[in-house]
């Protein structure tokens, strides 16, 4: 262990020795700085990046998901030259052309809490600390510029200053700073990620709980009664099947990542996991939110004919991305009336359930005499485009369309753009009048 502890001090030392005095210098500083910011707790910076707002303003995300402007960076985005800050009798350092005593009535409590207490952090790059702002600090300097301006009470030089401000104002509202700064440094799309795991954490335990029956036997009764198995209470060693189907209608409709956390807990050995993926699943949120799907799972299959009608039933009582679109393809398309005088009518009856889906409207477009648009409730409740897409040509016969309105292709492409049907899986029908 010495030995190995002696050659790794002396390949440290033969490196210091082929360093200059410069790179000797400027890694002991830098070791320093780091050895002071770990002492003191200080944040570190994630994310970087240039506001686009007058000549761009220095802008950073800190790893306690604080949003900070650069102080140097911001002072200057005002453009009044001379020294950057000052500081006011009461000590509160401002920046120059905030001191101005014209401005100090103006001046809020909150302002002078952001301009004294500065956040000191680590970049991103090493060296030396730096200092920043929080992010709501711009629109308060703007706030005050603005509020001495509509008092009347600038001066020349300083309604300069104000004019920027507006244009300030203008580029943002102050709501909307944190999304600016997050666009402007990338922590955009890492955002989604880390709340997404945050998410996962509180649904999932690290450690195993005590295994408590969370399946009731009722559950088990009603999936070997829809499949017509015959079901033998006590017996709990059923068919592999009903894994993949607890799998299926249970554990996916977690929020996204939950399943693979739970498995990754309790991985396979030999073929087999040794715990049930439940008792990972916490307390707090993740087993009481399984306990009430399971509800509604049992609910829906003891009113169901089968596996194929409770299928159905699911998919619209819990939709997942994709479920809600079917797309209806038939030889010999039903027939509906060529004008209707409401936008929204009851479904012919012929149309009332396509594949055991429950339709909700029809959707007629009279003045253009083409289109007419299916409807079906979609994932929260919002109604969707969906089922199906039909046109009228009036010329009595029915096919595939291949010429169609333009009105028509707007509406696709619109589908297409929005993800609710994808390029070519469409089929457009030509329907006839209905006689009389």
């Amino acid at each position: 262990m010495s030995d190995t502890k002696s050659r790794a001090a002396r390949g440290g030392k033969a490196r210091a020795a082929a360093m200059s005095p410069e790179e000797r210098k400027r890694i002991a500083a830098q070791a320093a700085v780091e050895r002071w910011a770990k002492v003191k707790g200080l944040p570190r910076e994630t994310h970087t990046g240039v506001l686009k707002i007058g000549d761009g303003i220095p802008c950073s995300v800190l790893d306690n998901h604080k949003r900070v402007f650069s102080v140097n960076g911001l002072l200057r985005a005002f453009k009044t030259g001379g020294k950057s800050r000052t500081t006011l009798a009461d000590g509160t350092p401002v920046p120059e052309f905030l001191s101005a005593n014209n401005l100090q009535p103006h001046i809020s409590p909150e302002l002078r809490d952001r301009l004294t207490n500065t956040i000191q952090f680590m970049p991103m790059g090493g060296g030396s600390l730096a200092y920043g702002y929080l992010a709501d600090i711009l629109a308060l300097i703007c706030d005050t510029l603005l509020e001495a301006r509509a008092a009347g009470v600038l001066r020349p030089n300083q309604l300069r200053v104000a004019d920027g401000a507006e244009a300030v104002m203008r580029a943002f509202a102050r709501v909307g700073i944190v999304a600016l700064i997050d666009e402007a440094t990338g922590y955009q799309a890492d955002r989604a990620s880390e709340e997404l795991q945050r998410l996962v954490e509180a649904y999932v335990v690290e450690d195993m709980r005590p295994w408590v029956r969370l399946f009731p036997d009722t559950f088990f009764k009603q999936i070997y009664r829809i499949h017509g198995w015959q079901y033998q209470p006590g017996v709990t060693q059923g068919p592999r099947y009903v894994g993949k189907f607890i799998n299926k209608y249970v554990y996916e409709r977690l929020p996204p990542g939950v399943l693979e956390k739970l498995r990754a807990l309790n991985p396979v050995i030999n073929k087999r996991r040794r715990h049930k993926l439940f008792q990972f699943l916490s307390e707090a949120l993740g087993e009481p939110t399984v306990d009430r799907h399971l509800a509604s799972v049992t609910t829906l299959m003891s009113v169901a004919s089968g596996k194929q009608h409770f299928d159905d039933m699911f998919k619209v009582a819990f939709p997942m991305t994709g479920d809600q679109l079917l797309i209806v393809e038939t030889v010999n398309p039903p027939m509906l009336p060529a004008e209707v005088d409401t936008v929204d009518v009851p479904a012919p009856p012929m149309l009332e359930h396509v594949n055991g889906v429950p339709l909700i409207a029809v959707e007629a477009r009279p003045s253009e005499k083409v289109l007419y648009v299916l409807r079906t409730n979609g994932p929260a409740s919002v109604e969707t485009l969906a089922l199906a897409v039909y046109g009228h040509n009036g010329r009595g016969d029915s096919r595939e369309a291949r010429n169609v309105s333009q009105n028509t292709r707007k509406l696709l492409e619109r589908m297409r753009r929005d993800g609710l049907v994808e390029r070519d899986s469409l089929r457009l029908w030509h329907l006839p009048s209905t006689p009389g």
